[in-house]
């Protein structure tokens, strides 16, 4: 969404509230990149948390040079045909455009990433339910046959759902991942930074964060409910999972077990990591100065030419300013991802004393 998209009611996003918009999709991704099932399985296979957060920075980076692309790109396909349904335009340039070996490299990676991506997903899904949902298998072979009609029957549903319903991927995509940032990232931080949630509060937070996200959504989408932008559901739904998880914990203990189990998770061997220090932090000073190139690229090959235009094109003035916000935030959270990591990844006292305080005061 740009300064200019319509709400579901028709009114205009003003740059202010695009901003808070922004900010609220980037906080929800980073709840869903912490605390989502199928991500936070990937940093289990890392060898030590500074690989961790060196695949994060980097990560990092080469998103945002995607992302300045992406900008470039958008504006040179709707030279094309202004009226291209968004969803479609990649597919549509591929096959239309482009040459027929790039055409060629683009959707096999647009079919890689999603056959990634309902592999993963359909695999947790057949696991949730045979082993966390459905009642306890008697063996393995039974646990199997459940799982697989639980895949099946999760296929034969997106797959209905992609033959009737519109293309509507992003839509799609970001709900999903809101119903993940207010149900599982309070209760994953949780887990790991408070001494006081217990078992029967992260069950609790996580059917209030979904169900409060997906009712107060539906009454947004009916129209029944008008919320301005900074109250989205997301914000709601995880302030409910909030108080929920607050409530049951008071009225339940924490088990000897839970504790240990989190005491293991702090434990902090100096030794192991000590010669990764200064790679993890020549990584995050790159970050930081990718950031200011990103940012000054952005500014004046993107924001600069956008403003060029703006008479010849009577483009508004909310458009211009949100260009030069975008080079602004853009390589600000670059800078500051960078920054943060170079501060974290400190000599070994300082972080392993940095570890104990916040474990202790938790």
């Amino acid at each position: 969404m740009a300064w200019g998209d319509r709400r579901a009611g028709g009114q205009l996003l003003l740059p202010g509230e695009a901003l808070i918009w922004g900010l609220t999709l980037g906080l929800v991704w980073a709840a869903v990149l912490a605390a989502s099932p199928w991500q936070s399985s990937r940093y289990l296979m890392a060898r030590n948390e500074h690989v961790v957060m060196r695949s994060a920075m980097l990560t990092a980076v080469a998103l945002a040079v995607f992302y300045a692309l992406m900008m470039m790109t958008g504006a040179a396909i709707n030279l094309y045909d202004p009226q291209l349904d968004p969803e479609r335009s990649m597919i549509w340039v591929a096959l239309n455009v482009l040459p027929t070996w790039l055409g060629v490299v683009i959707l096999t990676g647009v079919f890689a990433a999603g056959l990634s991506s309902c592999s993963t997903f359909l695999s947790i899904i057949g696991f949730s339910l045979s082993n966390d949902i459905l009642p306890a298998s008697t063996d393995e072979k039974s646990a199997m046959r459940k799982s697989r009609m639980a895949v099946l029957g999760a296929g034969l549903i997106a797959l209905l759902l992609a033959l009737f319903q519109p293309p509507a991927v992003m839509s799609v995509v970001w709900f999903a991942a809101t119903l993940f940032a207010s149900s599982w990232g309070p209760v994953a931080l949780m887990s790991i930074w408070s001494r006081r949630i217990t078992a029967a509060g992260a069950s609790w937070g996580l059917a209030v964060g979904f169900v409060g996200n997906v009712a107060i959504s539906l009454m947004v989408q009916a129209e029944w409910l008008s919320l301005p932008v900074y109250l989205h559901p997301v914000l709601l739904s995880t302030l409910m999972a909030l108080v929920a998880i607050t409530l049951a914990s008071k009225m339940t203990r924490v088990s000897q077990a839970e504790t240990a189990y989190r005491d293991f998770l702090h434990e902090f061997d100096s030794g192991a990591v000590s010669g990764w220090v200064s790679g993890t932090r020549w990584i995050a000073i790159c970050t930081m100065l990718s950031g200011a190139a990103i940012g000054l690229f952005l500014w004046q090959q993107y924001a600069a030419t956008l403003a060029g235009f703006a008479e010849r094109f009577a483009l508004s003035s909310g458009a211009v300013q949100g260009a030069y916000l975008l080079a602004i935030g853009c390589g600000s959270m670059l800078f500051i991802a960078g920054a943060v990591g170079y501060w974290l990844v400190r000599p070994d006292q300082k972080a392993a004393a940095t570890r104990t305080f916040m474990a202790d005061n938790r």
